[in-house]
């Protein structure tokens, strides 16, 4: 009499993971933190960055020029530049430091000089994330520079919106210029508003409004973003399981941001014996589809498939 293997599904399990992918032009999160210094600026903007003209409310702006080599605060030409930041090696700066200075800085800054023709409304620096699918809870940190102190005003708005083609920008908060040299760190929370959101998310630091004052405008700078969150983990759901050529084939689901590397199936003798790494060969079908194959060890098993 031939023996048979009886199969059986175990309770599912899970803990916490993490996710990947972006298109060219954006950047796709990973991990639980985003950060980014500009310290790279010499070799052009980062991935999920650019820098606009003509922002208003109602979209994102304008691409324009950024001016990858090192920038003096004091520059006159409306731009977008890569700039000293407002310390250096733990040195808080001054803000007199020749140009020749702050060229050998390391610590750098992305900024612009705005004038009467550039930027003066709509200069925007735009940050634009591919989505934010099982992610929470997200909170911002980062440094408003105020690098070049010249008489006009500029008030900065740092806002976000949802969708591939960001048509409705919501205000989060606002900078406005103290008048002297330094850096404002500020911390901020998006509440639930980009929660788990299947299209583009964009953040903008922008001059939605005029300049006010006479005379020159001000070089302005961002620093040190630092963007976190928390992932939701999607259990995975055994959805099939057969014989196949002397093996064991297990077909489940898990997470849209899940690879196969997330999960390990697990095998026992008994529901109540102790649950051990089966040595599976995990493949991914499709986006949510996956299968783990195994070969056989008695004539009873049971299995669980645990997200990593």
């Amino acid at each position: 009499m031939k023996n048979k293997m009886t199969l059986r599904i175990a309770a599912l399990i899970f803990s916490s993971t993490l996710f990947l992918q972006t298109c060219p032009a954006q950047l796709t999160l990973a991990g639980t933190n985003y950060l980014q210094n500009f310290d790279g600026l010499d070799s052009g903007l980062p991935s999920g960055w650019m820098v606009c003209t003509n922002a208003h409310a109602t979209n994102a702006g304008t691409a324009t020029v950024f001016v990858a080599a090192h920038t003096s605060w004091g520059t006159t030409t409306g731009q977008f530049e890569n700039s000293a930041a407002t310390s250096n090696g733990g040195t808080n700066l001054l803000g007199s430091e020749s140009a020749a200075l702050q060229g050998n800085f390391t610590n750098r800054a992305l900024a612009v000089r705005q004038t009467a023709s550039f930027g003066d409304p709509g200069a925007a620096f735009v940050f634009n994330i591919t989505n934010t699918l099982g992610r929470v809870n997200f909170q911002l940190s980062l440094d408003f520079l105020m690098l070049g102190v010249q008489s006009h005003s500029t008030v900065w708005t740092l806002d976000y919106a949802i969708g591939d083609d960001a048509t409705n920008f919501i205000p989060l908060a606002t900078y406005a210029d103290p008048g002297v040299f330094g850096a404002t760190h500020t911390n901020l929370s998006f509440g639930a508003a980009l929660d788990n959101q299947s299209s583009n998310v964009w953040i903008r630091i922008a001059a939605l409004t005029a300049s006010t004052g006479s005379s020159s405008r001000d070089t302005f700078g961002v620093d040190n973003f630092s963007l976190s969150w928390s992932n939701v983990v999607t259990p995975p759901v055994i959805t099939g399981i057969v014989l196949t050529n002397g093996c064991v084939r297990i077909d489940f689901t898990g997470g849209a941001n899940d690879g196969a590397s997330a999960f390990l199936l697990q095998a026992a003798g008994e529901t109540c014996g102790s649950f051990c790494d089966a040595a599976a060969v995990i493949n991914q079908l499709g986006s949510t589809q996956f299968d783990a194959v195994c070969g056989t060890a008695g004539t009873r098993q049971f299995f669980r498939v645990k997200h990593q």
